[in-house]
């Protein structure tokens, strides 16, 4: 028995060192090694003050288990107090819930319905895009520090000259006559706003394009040519029965009323009664009852889906 005891104890000892020794680049990063310089600077901006002294919520513009921002906003969260906040990261969460949630805080900010007790993280450049178009006239104001891009109600005087210019410089593409614009997600040239979700559906990854997610989706861009038709390339549709008829379609916050649908799943558009500005341009999804493919049985995706389109034309 003794034999065995010490043997017991050997093959404990070896698995302690192997143990140690796979944690020693951790403990040796974490806990021995200085902090580098660049924390001392670490929300050390007037911003960030401003940021705590006048606001009880921090919200992200779009609700994710896997936002970015996250490692600066919880930093910011643990050293300040805040009421609400919509970050987080769980191992498990409910996905249809938080697809409701962000189809109504789209609709809310769309229709400029700001809180002013709220601090807006902006998630991506599709959503900074579509803010700096809405709010552009607004007293709220619009803040890069630490790569995140802050929207502080109502304070718009605050705003540096510097915070103006990198503000310019989120721009809107031009388009092109025949110009076929792929749709994609967060690219800089790229034509969406508000209200858009990944291609995935069920199983498959390897989808183009990008869905509509909850009530209100947008395309964003600046128009110089005489535009007549936009044709817009749908490559699959989440409505009971395919209904095209739940869709309302609207250019610049007039509802386009020469739609035609095609069997292809193609959506015209004929502006030749509606001249495009020689500036922004909106044109706006309205799907009025988006549902969720787990509820057609179709897939476990719980998000608020509508059309996933493919491709933009303008002729």
């Amino acid at each position: 028995y003794k034999f065995q005891f010490k043997y017991r104890i050997f093959y404990i000892l070896i698995l302690l060192l192997i143990q140690i020794i796979d944690l020693a680049p951790g403990i040796n990063k974490n806990f021995l090694q200085k902090k580098p310089i660049v924390e001392k600077n670490f929300l050390k901006d007037p911003v960030w003050s401003l940021v705590s002294d006048n606001f009880k919520n921090i919200i992200s513009t779009s609700i994710s288990n896997s936002s970015n921002n996250f490692p600066v906003i919880s930093t910011l969260l643990i050293k300040e107090k805040f009421n609400k906040t919509n970050f987080f990261r769980l191992g498990r969460y409910n996905r249809e819930e938080a697809s409701i949630y962000r189809s109504k805080l789209y609709k809310d900010i769309i229709n400029k319905k700001i809180n002013y007790e709220n601090i807006y993280v902006v998630d991506n450049i599709d959503h900074l895009r579509h803010l700096k178009h809405i709010y552009k006239d607004s007293d709220h104001g619009f803040f890069l520090r630490n790569n995140i891009w802050l929207i502080l109600p109502g304070h718009k005087s605050h705003m540096s000259i510097l915070d103006k210019k990198k503000l310019e410089m989120i721009s809107y593409k031009k388009i092109k006559l025949g110009e076929k614009i792929n749709i994609e997600m967060n690219k800089k040239n790229g034509i969406l706003g508000m209200g858009w979700s990944k291609p995935s559906y069920g199983r498959s990854t390897k989808l183009n394009g990008s869905w509509t997610e909850g009530y209100f989706s947008s395309l964003l861009f600046i128009s110089n040519d005489n535009v007549n038709l936009v044709k817009i390339k749908v490559d699959k549709i989440i409505f009971e029965n395919q209904d095209l008829s739940e869709i309302d379609i609207f250019i610049n916050n007039k509802k386009a009323n020469d739609i035609l649908i095609k069997k292809t799943k193609e959506i015209h558009i004929n502006l030749k009664n509606e001249k495009l500005k020689n500036d922004v341009n909106i044109i706006t999804f309205n799907i009025k009852n988006p549902i969720t493919p787990f509820s057609l049985l179709e897939s476990v995706d719980g998000r608020l889906l509508g059309l996933l389109v493919k491709e933009v034309e303008f002729k």
